[in-house]
């Protein structure tokens, strides 16, 4: 699998998601959900996950927002100069763990999301608060595989045919 950026993009991909979320959380009063659908129509999620290294690294996650509403010509204040996002917030969080689980999965965002709404990555990064990254993505991944294998009981046979790589704990990875 060809992944979409490099590596050492990895951080700016997750701290522009991260302010993206909380940005329309805390200060446009977007409920998360509706703000990851939009993200997703806009179109600006598939080219995110394509690598385009100006939505990933080349704007803050509040210009990204303003970039997303923009898109759908949803109207807008101007964009706050100087307001602050918190890294601490659990949307910010929450944006920063699907920023790196797209990455290392290559799946699209809209792919990501048939499994979870943005609302159950602020649920991760609740309950996966103080976890690195690798270890929250290995909850994750396991999480999507036990929804997916409820619903297709071959799925972990198909991961075994497509020799998918296990995590440290025996969980398939989705790759």
């Amino acid at each position: 699998m060809t992944l979409p950026y490099p590596e050492i993009f990895i951080p700016d991909a997750q701290n522009t998601l991260g302010q993206m979320y909380a940005y329309a959380v805390h200060i446009r009063k977007y409920n998360i959900d509706k703000f990851q659908k939009l993200f997703i129509e806009s179109g600006d999620a598939d080219a995110f996950a394509a690598g385009n290294i100006e939505l990933i690294a080349g704007m803050s996650g509040m210009e990204l927002a303003h970039h997303v509403l923009w898109s759908l010509h949803i109207p807008t204040e101007e964009l706050e100069i100087g307001c602050k996002i918190s890294r601490n917030s659990n949307e910010y969080r929450a944006g920063a763990i699907v920023a790196y689980f797209q990455r290392h999965t290559g799946r699209s965002f809209q792919n990501i999301h048939s499994y979870f709404p943005m609302s159950r990555f602020v649920e991760f990064a609740k309950m996966y608060y103080g976890m690195s990254d690798d270890e929250i993505f290995e909850k994750i991944t396991y999480e999507i595989c036990r929804i997916v294998y409820h619903n297709d009981p071959n799925f972990l046979e198909l991961l075994e045919k497509d020799n998918k790589p296990v995590s440290s704990t025996g969980t398939k990875l989705l790759m």
